[in-house]
């Protein structure tokens, strides 16, 4: 992603759009540092 993520889009088997994402920048790093 141009804001410095890396994503995963799939559905399970019933159904659902699970997204995963993960900072790889070190930008994006520190923005999204602290959150749970």
């Amino acid at each position: 992603m141009p804001w410095g993520n890396r994503a995963v889009l799939f559905r399970d088997p019933d159904g659902n759009l699970v997204n995963l994402f993960t900072p790889v920048t070190e930008e994006a790093i520190k923005r999204f540092s602290g959150r749970r």
